[in-house]
């Protein structure tokens, strides 16, 4: 009941976006800037230089503190000396860029179609590929080769993320008067790179947004959005992991290292969203759903784009009604009681202009069952009772 619940909110709320695209239709990008009202505009006030002598410069060396280093200097600072090649995984993470931004443009030119319009976060980062920005998306097989996610599945997950990361606070806070100090929610985002959920999103106060991805896409993408003065919600945050769990050389407690060192908490709630995994295998989906579940304690939630190899039956045919079958059965072993959503019923073939090769559609779970870390806790405890602090029958002082 409450899968169905969560798709008939998710599809009027897409078919519902904005039709403008106009900046991403042109081929040209531009970084849209606020302007004041009132900008350009006289005060009123004499604007002639005050009278009576210039005010003596400030030279107090305690009012001139340097200004603080960001992580990413040094990437900055090597990114600066040449037109150096891109690495695989920033090229491959322009490329989804690229792609994602052409489905909405191509959504836009149809003329029975709806196609949200791109943030100025993502139109900054699309800026850096030049004019010719186009000619660097794949076309719909290329992408479905690849697993990108279209820009339909792209806004699906938008909105199943926040609206999960809401039905946590009202589990977990909510319904229990909880008053949250620092950070109470996490929200852990895997992909290509180059994702603006971090800025773009309102998320509630006390929410820490987890980006994984290579470092040279962090580089890249945390030059860019730094120069465009990019934040995220008052009172979240935002924290790049040097980790990208689809490349082939990730290994099995990689992600973990990484995230605990950038601050993640395993007995924290948290919402897992899983992006361009369309050409994931049925073996590799299995071994990272499986190690996201040791990640997520109970309760947490997990929204990724349902793989294309996901419909295929045992006879190794694609039906419509063996749709994710495979998928659910590997994150029920993993402990996460799911379900696939196809990219109608979520409105997603409104966004994208029609049925998208690969764009088969999203899958939605809630983990059932205690996380690896709090299984082990809860076994030291038991042994501790049994052995140290409990008498013969087994009950502490």
């Amino acid at each position: 009941a409450e899968h169905g619940h969560v798709s008939s909110r998710v599809a009027p709320v897409m078919a519902a976006t904005s039709v403008s695209a106009a900046s991403v239709g042109t081929g040209r990008i531009a970084v849209r800037r606020a302007s004041h009202p009132r900008a350009g505009v006289s005060c009123g006030r004499d604007t002639r230089a005050r009278r009576g002598p210039a005010r003596p410069p400030d030279t107090n060396p305690r009012r001139h503190r340097p200004a603080a280093v960001s992580p990413f200097a040094e990437d900055d600072a090597a990114s600066t000396g040449g037109n150096e090649p891109d690495s695989p995984a920033l090229d491959r993470a322009k490329r989804a860029l690229a792609w994602r931004a052409s489905s909405r443009a191509a959504a836009a030119d149809a003329a029975a179609t709806r196609c949200p319009d791109l943030d100025v976060y993502t139109e900054a980062l699309l800026a850096t590929l030049g004019e010719d920005w186009r000619a660097r998306a794949p076309d719909q097989e290329g992408a479905a080769a690849e697993g990108f996610s279209s820009a339909g599945i792209s806004t699906a997950l938008d909105h199943f993320a926040f609206e999960r990361l809401q039905a946590l606070m009202e589990k977990f806070e909510v319904s229990k008067a909880v008053e949250v100090f620092g950070t109470m929610r996490q929200v852990v985002v895997t992909g290509a790179g180059a994702d603006t959920r971090g800025f773009r999103v309102p998320w509630p106060r006390g929410t820490a947004v987890f980006e994984l991805a290579h470092e040279d896409v962090h580089a890249f993408a945390h030059k860019t959005l730094k120069a465009v003065g990019a934040k995220p919600a008052k009172g979240s945050s935002h924290r790049r992991v040097r980790c990208d769990p689809t490349a082939s050389d990730y290994r099995y407690g990689d992600a973990e290292e990484a995230l605990v060192r950038a601050g993640y908490a395993p007995d924290v709630p948290s919402v897992w969203v899983l992006q361009d995994l369309g050409s994931v295998d049925i073996g590799k989906w299995n071994d990272l759903v499986e190690e996201i579940g040791d990640l997520m304690c109970a309760g947490s939630e997990i929204v990724a784009h349902a793989p294309s190899l996901g419909p295929a039956s045992s006879a190794g045919t694609k039906t419509r009604d063996a749709f994710g079958a495979e998928l659910v059965r590997g994150m029920a072993a993993a402990g996460t009681l799911a379900r696939a959503y196809t990219a109608g019923e979520l409105g997603c073939e409104e966004v994208d202009g029609g049925a998208l090769v690969g764009q088969v559609g999203v899958v939605h779970g809630v983990k059932q069952r205690p996380s690896r870390q709090e299984t082990e806790f809860y076994r030291e405890q038991v042994w501790q009772i049994e052995n140290e602090d409990g008498d013969e029958e087994g009950f502490s002082f």
